[in-house]
């Protein structure tokens, strides 16, 4: 056996496992029955989603960083790129380079047809990075053509999954319930949870940024607990900065990430708020990398394309650990 870096595993008691009973149950009854993609529910809580707004009490926003709580997570995304023997060579000089970066968490996302290539590549090293899958199906079997379970991706050595991509939003057409379901599944299997959330150009210039993020992250929280924010980690991501080369300033990355962590203290309480990552992603480069993640409420990165350059994704995995050793 070899070592892949990995999250602790969350302690299991009498209520989280009746919760995570009863999320089985609903992921199970999202999967089988065919949804609408907005029902009544969802409608409902669009509606009200501005509303919320104006009630989150200001002294939810985070103004400074605790980094002894909340280590760096710095993932890359590899998409619809590689060979199976290009992505075992990224992968080796990934994990080379990272090395003497312990104090970040480093995670990879490589296709599904790589990933067992890339896991017999970070066997080769003693502290590798964490091996992520870029999407999972909620359930654990059955006749769903094309999909990959959340146990086969185990049986590879994955410990991190991607949920709710704007790419798998938008192009692929999930649904906030078939998020819903994939988050509550990954969690509940003890694998991290990358959630994914960002508004869209049109979203962003009708001012309905926050109204969006919150409608999406709420949506996609149902039935979670505070237990889980240990394995649960939030990517801003906004759908016109990715792969556009446009980026949020600073400024309008930590406002966003600041209403994020409102709404989840709201959600999930203070303190699973406070300890809880909320990571950007959007075109995120080694020029820009060190000012977004200087900001108090962004806790690392989610990198597309700078992540398939060895070199760029490691001087952005520097910016993180030197923040960290700056706090």
């Amino acid at each position: 056996m070899c070592f892949v870096r990995s999250f602790p595993q969350r302690e299991t008691t009498g209520n989280t496992q009746e919760s995570r009973t009863a999320r089985s149950v609903r992921t199970t009854r999202k999967v089988s029955t065919q949804e609408p993609a907005l029902s009544d529910t969802r409608q409902a809580h669009a509606q009200r989603a501005t509303l919320r707004l104006s009630i989150i009490p200001s002294n939810h926003f985070v103004e400074d960083r605790d980094m002894a709580n909340r280590r760096p997570f710095v993932g890359g995304n590899w998409k619809m790129h590689c060979t199976r023997s290009s992505a075992a060579g990224l992968a080796r000089e990934v994990a080379s380079g990272s090395a003497d970066m312990g104090d970040v968490d480093i995670a990879i996302f490589p296709a599904f047809v790589h990933l067992d290539a890339v896991a017999g590549a970070l066997c080769e090293f003693p502290a590798a990075p964490i091996l992520g899958a870029q999407d999972a199906h909620p359930a654990p079997e059955g006749a769903f053509t094309g999909e990959v379970s959340i146990p086969m991706l185990r049986d590879l050595g994955v410990t991190a999954v991607l949920t709710g991509h704007s790419e798998r939003r938008h192009i692929i057409g999930d649904s906030l319930d078939l998020i819903c379901a994939k988050t509550n599944a990954v969690l509940d299997a003890d694998l991290t949870c990358v959630l994914c959330i960002g508004e869209t150009l049109e979203e962003r210039e009708a001012g309905e940024t926050d109204a969006v993020n919150e409608r999406q992250l709420r949506s996609a929280l149902e039935g979670i607990g505070a237990d889980a924010c240990d394995l649960l980690v939030i990517a801003y991501e906004p759908v016109w900065a990715i792969g556009t080369g446009r980026t949020a300033s600073p400024d309008d990355a930590q406002r966003a990430h600041a209403h994020i962590r409102a709404i989840l203290c709201d959600v999930l309480g203070s303190t699973a708020a406070d300890a809880l990552r909320v990571i950007y992603g959007g075109s995120v480069k080694p020029i820009n990398a060190a000012d977004l993640l200087a900001q108090p409420d962004i806790d690392g990165a989610l990198v597309g394309g700078a992540s398939l350059v060895a070199g760029d994704f490691h001087t952005i995995c520097a910016a993180a650990q030197q923040c960290l050793e700056n706090a």
